[in-house]
């Protein structure tokens, strides 16, 4: 379950149920905050950004649970991505379009789940779910397990 984030200089390879630890020091000279829970769901749980890079992790009992890349800006968050992954180009990620994000990841061996979800296109592979979402105009991509639509 590994994949890549880029960011302008620099790649940091992630894993889904990565070690809360391994996977902040992996991001380098890239600034990483937590994110204050007010209303905190689970104990578990807890948040982290990259600053200025527009992207946040989330993990779930100390393990890297999801990833979420925000395409726009959105209040309070810390900016917008402007990178790639290894599952999607920079030209797609920009295009922000769910025809071109759906055929690429097909190309790649994904599948569309069951379920269609409004606001969103999602695809899986054996490992991973990648979703395309854009609810109210804000756009982001979130990388997990896909558990919850399997």
């Amino acid at each position: 379950m590994n994949f890549e984030l880029r960011f302008p200089g620099r790649t940091v390879p992630l894993h889904l149920g990565q070690p809360l630890e391994q996977a902040i020091t992996a991001f380098g000279d890239l600034q990483t905050e937590e994110i204050a829970d007010e209303d905190p769901i689970s104990p578990e749980r807890r948040a982290f950004c990259v600053v200025d890079e527009g992207a946040e992790l989330l993990f779930l009992e100390a393990r890297l649970w999801a990833v979420f890349l925000h395409l726009t800006q959105k209040p309070g968050s810390s900016g917008v991505f402007r990178g790639s992954t290894d599952l999607l180009s920079k030209e797609i990620i920009d295009a922000k379009d769910d025809r071109a994000f759906a055929e690429v990841l097909e190309a790649k061996g994904f599948w569309p789940p069951k379920r269609e979800y409004p606001f969103s296109v999602d695809r899986l592979n054996e490992d991973f779910r990648v979703r395309l979402e854009n609810r109210r105009g804000e756009i982001m991509i979130v990388i997990d397990d896909g558990a919850m639509i399997r």
